[in-house]
């Protein structure tokens, strides 16, 4: 399955989910506004862009060959250090078994993720990296942007820096459950790890890694990009582990909510690695998947 957005391609992505599969999700993005798309997406179980490059001179025209390594591989935002716990109220309990409860479950849930790497930001703030906050959309596959319409995914679009979340992927598997909390658990972790994967392509664009990627967004850059935007999510999710708690019995089962089964994604174990990796520091420091050998990052 592929997302068609202007002249560009960019493949989308399924998460798997223990019995099945539901809807995918795709981050867009146009040269101009700067994301490529990430995605994931849930399904039921027994139980699922573009700020400048950073410079320390910016009147001075520097030559672009010399400054993309450095925003890839040495960006300032691996300097930021551990972020901490920003002190979030407790994750919603509203039930995800609409459009609208949905929304009201992203919109909760954003204040946190602004928070907490806005807080990491000083340091960015002090190099001239502005921080924003994205908006976030739920659609029903119709919505379009100034990416493209997508169709029924879920994606970031750095245009206008908004991520736009598809309804039906979380929305069908957890009505496919009624009353099953184990079942709702992984959705609403799902739905939750999906919205700070989305994130990290946020950060990425604010820090000029995707604009410097650009076109080349595909193969081997596509996977170092994903990988670390699953590592800058489980940051977050690590710092903000109070109110965003992962249960025993659903780290135990990472397939069922945290992977996502596509080669443009990496392998699995290199997912695993990844998502570990995240978590164990909260570190954005120890998400440089542009540095890592290839073995890392197939």
């Amino acid at each position: 399955m592929t997302c068609r957005i202007t002249a560009r391609v960019v493949p989308s992505h399924r998460r798997a989910f223990g019995v099945a599969a539901l809807a995918a999700a795709c981050l867009l993005g146009s040269l101009a506004g700067g994301v490529p798309a990430s995605a994931t997406s849930t399904a039921p179980t027994a139980g699922l862009a573009a700020a400048a490059p950073v410079a320390a001179t910016p009147a001075r025209r520097i030559d672009p060959r010399r400054i993309k390594p450095d925003v890839l591989k040495r960006n300032r935002l691996y300097r930021v250090g551990t972020m901490t716990g920003a002190g979030c109220a407790p994750a919603s309990q509203v039930p995800l078994d609409s459009s609208a409860n949905l929304l009201a479950y992203y919109r909760s849930t954003l204040p946190c993720l602004d928070q907490a790497w806005k807080g990491s930001w000083r340091k960015l703030r002090k190099a001239g990296v502005k921080f924003r906050a994205p908006k976030v959309v739920v659609h029903n596959g119709s919505s379009s942007s100034p990416c493209g319409t997508p169709g029924r995914l879920s994606f970031y679009c750095g245009q206008n820096k908004t991520i736009y979340m598809y309804d039906a992927e979380i929305v069908n598997p957890w009505n496919a459950y009624p009353g099953d909390e184990y079942s709702h658990g992984l959705t609403r972790l799902a739905a939750t790890h999906t919205l700070a994967h989305e994130y990290g392509h946020h950060v990425q664009q604010l820090v000029g890694i995707l604009r410097t990627i650009g076109p080349r967004y595909k193969g081997k850059l596509e996977r170092r990009a994903e990988l670390q935007a699953s590592c800058l999510g489980n940051v977050w999710l690590s710092a903000q582990r109070d109110a965003y708690p992962i249960l025993a019995d659903y780290s135990q089962r990472p397939e069922l909510w945290r992977y996502i089964s596509v080669s443009n994604h990496g392998s699995l174990a290199n997912q695993a690695y990844w998502t570990d990796r995240g978590y164990a520091s909260a570190q954005p420091g120890d998400c440089n998947t542009f540095k890592a050998p290839g073995r890392t990052v197939s």
